[in-house]
């Protein structure tokens, strides 16, 4: 994938977006007491490291398939990361206000996440669909020159 296609027209980085994500969960949990740390905190960072390293795996892929099944499983590890982080809030683990911002960042993850998606698609579908327009066409002008050579031979 060119760096192109992995930046959106606003040049949002998504690698950065999982990563400031990721750094404030762990800043977050670091001081909790390890029952709180074991329970929630590491599940938690899991989820959302998890995220980051699905979209540093889709970086340099030559595949659009291997590309584009990297972003879903990122994008499908903010459930649980969601999950978990509703879990220290109803726990008393994290500020309400913190909560709010934290599923914000991964609302907006995910709503990038599912764009880029979209966009790749549809940027594979129209490139399929001029390459089989340049083979009918290519097609279609070997035919006629079959034909007129056909004439040729036959007078």
């Amino acid at each position: 994938m060119s760096e192109t296609n992995n930046q959106s027209q606003n040049n949002v980085n998504p690698n950065k977006m999982a990563d400031q994500l990721a750094d404030a969960i762990w800043k977050t949990t670091a001081e909790w007491g390890e029952f709180a740390k074991s329970s929630v905190g590491l599940p938690l960072t899991r989820a959302v490291d998890g995220i980051g390293m699905q979209l540093a795996m889709s970086l340099g892929r030559k595949s659009v398939k291997e590309h584009l099944q990297h972003v879903s499983n990122a994008r499908k590890g903010l459930t649980p990361a969601s999950y978990w982080l509703q879990r220290a809030g109803n726990r008393g683990l994290v500020d309400q206000e913190t909560v709010k911002q934290l599923a914000e960042q991964m609302a907006q993850l995910a709503k990038y996440l599912d764009q880029h998606a979209q966009t790749v698609v549809q940027a594979t579908n129209e490139k399929i669909a001029e390459q089989q327009k340049e083979t009918k066409t290519n097609a279609e002008a070997g035919a006629k020159t079959e034909a007129k050579e056909e004439q040729t031979v036959a007078h």
